[in-house]
C-alpha cells in the first residue's frame, strides 16, 4: 500500500499494468523481497517505470555510461553537496537496477557483485576526485605536484561487493614533498581521505553512500590514513605479516595514476607469493582462520561460522599463496574466478570445485537477500519467523526444514575441504586457540630474547638475552592470568620490534611496577598498543618516565593531543584515572590549547581587527568536560559588529584548518552552528539571534544547553545565553516533548549491537532526559546551562525529593555505561560505541569491568537499559519527573 499511495497516477499506472504485464509480477516480487527496494521506489515512484521499460529490464549496468551521465549532471553545478545528491541518487536508481535483475534471476552471482562492483568504484573514484578538488581550493593549490592511486581491497578489489560491504581501500601517493609552505603530500592526503569517509558515510535524508574503510592500511587504523610509495614498499617488504599480503591478492586499482598503480601492483605481487622461509603459511592461515570463525558460537551467521563463507574464501587464499608463483593464472581477488582456475590448474578436483561453488553462491544468495530486505549489514539467518520463510520461498525450496538441511549439508562439505587444505585435525579443531598460542608463545619470547624466530634478523646488542631472562618469569606469571595472553605478547612482540635496543626497555622493566604498567597497556589498551608502536616519539617519552608522572597543566605546554590521549588511555588502563577524570583532563586540556591558538592567530597583524568581536562557543562533550577517546570537538563561531564580516569567513576557516592540524587526531567541528554543514561557518550575534527565536528546533535547543564560553566577551556571552533561554521559554511543552522524543528515536542505531552511546538506555538517555527537564524548566536552564550531565543529575535531585531514587538510578547507569564505553574504545582500538557480538570479546570487556563472563556483562546493560527507558518514559512521555 506504501507504494500504491505514493504514485503521482494510479489510475495511469493500473492503465500501464495491463498493457505490460510483467508490471504487477515486477512489483509484488520487489515489495515480498526487499522493504530497502520499496522505499527507494516510494521515495521516487517515476523509478518504476524506468525499471520495468527502460535498461534494467534489458542491460547491465555499464561503466562508461554512468560515468558520462555523472559528468552530464555535474555539468551546471557548482556546490559539493549538490553533487553528493547527484551520487545518492544514481546510487539508489542504479542498486533497484542491479537488486531488480538479482530477484528476478536474470542475472547470476558473479554477473551481480561485478555490477555491484562496478557501480561503487564509479561512485567513489567521482567522490574522491571531488573531495581532491574540495581541497585544492580549500588550500589554494591550482595543480597537484605528485602522483597517487587509490586501491581497492576486500570484496571491492575482488570485484565480489555485496549490497551492503564496507568499501576498504588504501591511499599511496608518489613522494613526500611540501605541496605548500606548511603543508605536506601526506597532511594534504590525509585531509582528503578524512573528508572523504565522512562525506561518503554521513547519513541524511539522502541516506548515505557507502561504508569506507581504511583500516587494512600498513599498521592499521592508528597509524598515519597514507603513505608514500617507497615507504609503503619498505613496509610490506620488511614489517608486513602473510596476512597483509594475503589481503592484497584481493586488491584492484580504483583511482589514480595507472602507471604508478602498475608499479605497487607489480611490486606486490611478487612479494605475495614469495612466501618467508620461517613461517609455515598452513598454520599462519589456519590461525587467522580461528580468529574470525572459532570464537563465533552462533551456527547461523553464513559468513563467519565453521563452514561458512570465510571457510571457503581462507583455503582459496592460501592455494593461491602457495600456487601462485608457479601458476601466475591463478592471481585473481574474484573468489568464483580463483574457484575456477585453482580446478583448471588440478589444484582443486572437479568435485572440490563444485561443491565449492555450489555453497558459495548458495551463501552468497543468501547474504544478498538478508541485507536487501532492511539494507542491513548482516548475515545471520533467523532460526524462525518469517524472514527464514520467505528466503526458503525465494530460493525455491519446499520449506524451511529443506531449507535448512541444505545449508547444513553444504557446511559440512565446506568445512572439511578447509581441514583438509589448511592441514588441520579434529585435535587442532577442537582447541585450535590454546594450540596455536602455546606455539606461538615460545616462537614469540625467542624473538623477544634474541630477535630470532619472527623476521630472521638478531639484535645488535648482547646485553638482551642477560637481561630478558631477569623478566621472563614475570611475563609468564602475567600471560597467565591475562585476559587475552596471546594479545599482550603480540603487542609486547609489535613494540619491540621497532627498538635498535631491546635491552633499553627490558632495563626499565626490571622495574615490576613498570614492567606490568607496560604489559597492562599491552593487554588492555589496542589503541596505547597501536601508538606505541608506531610513534618513536611517544616511545622514547616513555622510556623517559615522561607517562609515569601526574597530568598537570604543566604537562599541557609540551603534550601534543597525541601524546595526552596517549598518556589518558594508559593511565585508565591501568586504573589510575577513572573515566570521569579522562573526560575532564581531555576537555581541559584540549580548551586550553585551542584558546591558545585563538589568541595566537588574533594576535597576528591581519587579524587583530577582529579580537574585541569574535566570541567563540564550546559544545557537546567537550564542553562539559564529558568526552571520551574518541570524540570532537565542536564549537560555533559568532562576531558581534557587522563591519567586520568582510573576509571573517575565509579567516575563520584557515584557523578550524590550521585546528585540525595542531589537534589532530582529534577532529575539529562546527556542525552544531545554524543550519549545520551547509550553513555559514561564522554567524553574526544579530542571525544567530534572529534563528534562536525564528527557526531553531528542539534538537538545537538541546545542544544549546550544553554551550559554555571559550573565548572572547563575558558579557556579550550573557546575552547570548539569555536569549537562548527566551527562546527556549516560548517553545510549548509538547513540542519540546515531540522534539525530544524525535531526536531519541534518530539517535537509534539500526544494527543487532548495542550502540554504548546512542541506542535506547544508553549514555544518550541520561543526558536527553536531563535536557528535557532544562527544556520545560527555564529557571532550571539558568541555573545549570552548561553544567555536565553527572552535576546536574545530582543538583536536581536533591533540590525535588520525588526525583532523587530516579537521579540516583540514572547516574550509576550512566558511570557503568561510561566506563563500559571507554573500556570498549580503549581494549578494542574503536572509534565508535557500538559493542562488539562475539563472545569472545564480550568476556573480555566483561573481565575488565569486574563481571565474572559475557552473560553477567549482557544482563548488566539489559537491566541498565531498562530502568534508564523506563525512567525516560516516566520523564518525558507520562511527564512525571516532579510532584509538587
Amino acid at each position: 500500500m506504501r507504494l500504491f499511495n505514493s504514485i503521482f497516477s494510479l489510475s495511469q499506472f493500473l492503465k500501464d499494468a495491463l498493457v505490460y504485464s510483467h508490471f504487477l509480477p515486477s512489483i509484488i516480487r520487489i515489495v515480498a523481497n526487499s522493504n530497502y527496494l520499496t522505499d527507494i521506489l516510494v521515495r521516487d515512484s517515476s523509478l518504476i517505470y524506468w525499471l520495468l521499460l527502460s535498461r534494467p529490464q534489458y542491460e547491465k549496468i555499464d561503466k562508461m555510461y554512468l560515468e558520462k551521465e555523472i559528468h552530464s549532471r555535474y555539468r551546471n553545478l557548482k556546490n559539493y553537496p549538490s553533487k553528493l545528491r547527484v551520487l545518492k541518487g544514481i546510487k539508489r536508481r542504479e542498486i533497484l537496477g542491479i537488486a531488480y535483475r538479482d530477484i528476478c534471476g536474470f542475472d547470476n552471482l558473479k554477473e551481480t557483485t561485478i555490477q555491484l562492483s562496478i557501480l561503487t568504484k564509479v561512485i567513489l573514484n567521482q567522490l574522491f576526485i571531488d573531495c581532491i578538488k574540495q581541497k585544492l581550493e580549500e588550500y589554494c593549490i591550482k595543480k597537484l605536484s605528485t602522483y597517487y592511486f587509490l586501491i581497492a581491497l576486500g570484496k571491492l578489489g575482488g570485484d565480489e561487493i555485496n549490497y551492503s560491504s564496507d568499501a576498504d581501500m588504501m591511499l599511496v601517493y608518489e613522494k613526500d614533498e611540501e605541496l605548500k609552505k606548511g603543508l605536506t603530500s601526506q597532511e594534504f592526503f590525509s585531509s582528503v581521505i578524512q573528508t572523504f569517509i565522512r562525506t561518503s558515510t554521513e547519513n541524511n535524508e539522502d541516506g548515505f553512500l557507502y561504508r569506507i574503510d581504511f583500516r587494512l592500511r600498513p599498521y592499521g587504523k592508528d597509524s598515519s590514513l597514507c603513505r608514500s610509495l617507497s615507504n609503503t614498499f619498505d613496509y610490506y617488504e620488511t614489517e608486513s605479516a602473510l596476512w597483509e599480503r594475503q589481503m592484497l591478492i584481493k586488491s584492484s586499482y580504483l583511482c589514480g595514476n595507472k602507471n604508478l598503480y602498475r608499479e605497487f601492483s607489480e611490486f606486490t605481487s611478487k612479494l605475495i607469493y614469495q612466501l618467508p622461509v620461517l613461517s609455515s603459511p598452513h598454520d599462519y592461515v589456519a590461525k587467522m582462520r580461528a580468529e574470525k570463525v572459532g570464537k563465533l558460537r552462533d551456527s547461523r551467521d553464513i559468513k563467519e561460522s565453521r563452514g561458512g563463507i570465510r571457510d571457503i574464501e581462507f583455503p582459496v587464499q592460501l592455494l593461491q599463496l602457495l600456487n601462485g608463483k608457479r601458476n601466475p593464472k591463478i592471481k585473481t581477488g574474484n573468489t568464483i574466478s580463483a574457484l575456477k582456475l585453482l580446478n583448471e590448474k588440478d589444484i582443486i578436483t572437479d568435485d572440490e570445485h563444485y561443491s565449492m561453488l555450489s555453497a558459495y553462491i548458495l551463501f552468497r544468495k543468501i547474504e544478498h537477500y538478508l541485507q536487501l530486505m532492511n539494507n542491513n549489514q548482516t548475515h545471520r539467518i533467523p532460526e524462525t519467523g518469517e524472514i527464514i520463510e520467505k528466503i526458503s520461498m525465494y530460493l525455491e525450496y519446499a520449506s524451511v526444514a529443506d531449507f535448512s538441511a541444505v545449508i547444513c549439508e553444504h557446511k559440512k562439505r565446506v568445512t572439511e575441504f578447509a581441514r583438509s587444505v589448511l592441514m588441520e585435525t579434529e585435535k587442532f579443531d577442537d582447541n585450535v586457540i590454546d594450540v596455536n598460542f602455546s606455539k606461538m608463545w615460545e616462537k614469540e619470547k625467542k624473538f623477544l630474547k634474541s630477535g630470532k624466530g619472527i623476521l630472521g634478523s638478531k639484535f645488535s646488542d648482547l646485553k638482551t638475552e642477560e637481561i630478558f631472562l631477569k623478566i621472563e618469569g614475570y611475563l609468564d606469571e602475567f600471560l597467565k592470568q591475562a585476559i587475552d595472553p596471546e594479545r599482550t605478547i603480540n603487542n609486547f612482540v609489535k613494540i619491540i620490534r621497532k627498538s635498535n635496543f631491546p635491552s633499553i626497555w627490558y632495563d626499565l622493566f626490571c622495574d615490576l611496577k613498570i614492567f606490568n604498567y607496560f604489559l597492562t597497556i599491552c593487554e588492555r589498551s589496542q589503541k596505547a598498543a597501536d601508538i606505541l608502536a608506531e610513534d618513536r616519539s611517544i616511545r622514547d617519552a616513555f622510556l623517559n618516565g615522561i607517562f609515569f608522572k601526574t597530568i598537570s597543566e604543566k604537562t599541557f605546554q609540551f603534550f601534543e593531543p597525541k601524546w595526552m590521549l596517549f598518556d589518558l588511555m594508559t593511565k585508565f588502563a591501568n586504573k589510575i584515572i577513572n573515566s570521569e577524570k579522562v573526560g575532564v583532563i581531555l576537555s581541559h586540556y584540549l580548551s586550553k590549547k585551542i584558546t591558545d591558538a585563538i589568541n595566537n592567530s588574533l594576535d597576528e597583524a591581519e587579524n587583530r581587527l577582529y579580537k574585541r568581536y569574535l566570541l567563540f562557543l564550546s559544545m557537546g562533550s567537550f564542553s562539559t568536560g564529558e568526552m571520551s577517546f574518541n570524540s570532537d570537538i565542536d564549537i560555533i563561531i559568532l562576531y558581534s559588529k557587522e563591519q567586520v564580516a568582510h573576509r571573517l569567513e575565509e579567516r575563520m576557516f584557515k584557523l578550524l584548518s590550521d585546528l585540525q592540524k595542531l589537534l589532530f587526531p582529534v577532529k575539529v567541528d562546527c556542525r552544531l552552528r545554524p543550519e549545520g554543514q551547509s550553513g555559514n561557518l561564522v554567524w553574526s550575534i544579530r542571525s544567530f539571534s534572529e534563528y534562536l527565536k525564528n527557526r531553531s528546533r528542539i534538537w538545537e535547543f538541546q545542544s544549546y544547553t550544553r554551550m559554555n564560553l571559550l573565548s572572547g566577551s563575558k558579557q556579550k556571552y550573557s546575552i547570548i545565553r539569555d536569549e537562548i533561554i527566551n527562546s527556549i521559554k516560548n517553545q510549548s511543552h509538547e513540542k519540546i516533548k515531540s522534539g525530544v522524543k524525535d531526536i531519541r528515536m534518530k539517535n537509534i542505531d539500526s544494527t543487532l549491537s548495542f550502540n554504548i552511546k546512542s541506542d535506547s538506555g544508553g549514555i544518550r538517555e541520561s543526558e536527553i532526559i536531563v535536557q528535557y527537564i532544562l527544556l520545560t524548566n527555564p529557571d532550571l536552564l539558568k541555573e545549570f546551562h552548561g553544567k555536565n550531565t553527572k552535576e546536574i543529575l545530582e543538583k536536581i535531585g536533591d533540590k525535588f525529593l520525588n526525583f532523587q531514587d530516579d537521579a540516583e538510578i540514572l547516574l550509576r547507569n550512566r558511570k557503568f555505561l561510561i566506563d563500559l564505553q571507554l573500556t570498549f574504545q580503549n581494549y578494542i582500538g574503536s572509534s565508535g560505541s557500538l559493542l562488539p557480538t562475539d563472545d569472545e570479546r564480550m568476556k573480555a570487556l566483561a573481565r575488565i569491568c569486574g563481571l565474572s563472563d559475557e552473560t553477567s556483562l549482557q544482563n548488566k546493560i539489559k537491566n541498565t537499559r531498562k530502568e534508564n527507558s523506563t525512567i525516560f518514559r516516566k520523564t518525558v512521555e507520562i511527564n512525571n519527573w516532579i510532584k509538587n
